[in-house]
């Protein structure tokens, strides 16, 4: 089981991701759970309100899930985990 809190920088994440490349490819043909706090929404569906907006770091993560057959679970109870408490009109 490898746990990752994400850095919020996009620059700090692609030393995040290189490092979760670097283990994974030492742990292949094992089965891995990966989790933690990316700090990324991967789509629009996994937000609610305010703008949707694209991570330039999201094609890395979409990469190596794709190359180590990582797939991304939903929540069983409840759609979001965080919420930043903004007040106001819901878009």
């Amino acid at each position: 089981m490898i746990n990752i809190y994400e850095p919020n920088h996009y620059r700090e994440k692609e030393v995040c991701w290189n490092s979760l490349k670097d283990i994974l490819s030492q742990v292949q043909n094992r089965s891995i759970i990966v989790g933690g706090d990316l700090n990324l929404v991967l789509n629009a569906d996994e937000k609610f309100g305010g703008s949707f907006h694209v991570d330039p770091s999201r094609n890395s993560i979409e990469n190596i899930m794709e190359s180590y057959n990582l797939l991304d679970i939903p929540p069983n109870n409840g759609k979001y985990t965080w919420s930043n408490k903004r007040i106001g009109k819901k878009i």
